[in-house]
């Protein structure tokens, strides 16, 4: 009778303790970068720091071409760093738009500590910081993995 009520509780403290941790396991927090970290990629990209409302900065790297249709803010996976995912936008280049990818607050060398508001937040920051320099209909915003929870 005794083991009938143990499975169920272990079970209970198994699943609160993934409530609790969740973050961890899907926040898997790119590595840091130095600030004097130098990116380099074969396409042309300028390094931006974008403020957020608390003060942070977020790193990004925009991708630029001559001409483009639009740019589309890229919003990545949650793992890695610019120093990964900026060699991976030369597919969308090819499609002539620009492309601005950045790293969430934690990651890179963007400042702060992480978590899903203040991912929601940044994300918000770097569109808005977008929207000051492009109309409105030529964003497109495109996630990967859990960069796709900050696109929807």
């Amino acid at each position: 009778m005794t083991y009938f009520f143990l499975f169920p509780g272990v079970l209970l403290v198994l699943l609160g303790a993934l409530y609790c941790l969740q973050e961890k396991f899907i926040f898997l927090n790119g590595k840091k970068l130095a600030k004097e970290y130098q990116y380099e990629f074969s396409d042309t990209f300028e390094e931006v720091f974008i403020k957020t409302t608390s003060s942070n900065e977020i790193n990004a790297l925009h991708f630029k071409l001559p001409a483009p249709k639009g740019i589309i803010l890229f919003c990545h996976g949650n793992k890695g760093n610019l120093k990964k995912w900026g060699s991976r936008v030369s597919y969308l280049l090819a499609y002539n738009y620009e492309v601005l990818v950045f790293d969430y607050r934690g990651y890179g060398k963007s400042s702060g500590v992480f978590n899903e508001q203040h991912l929601y937040a940044d994300g918000l920051a770097v569109y808005d910081y977008l929207k000051r320099q492009y109309k409105e209909s030529d964003i497109v915003v495109y996630g990967f993995s859990l960069g796709s929870t900050f696109a929807t």
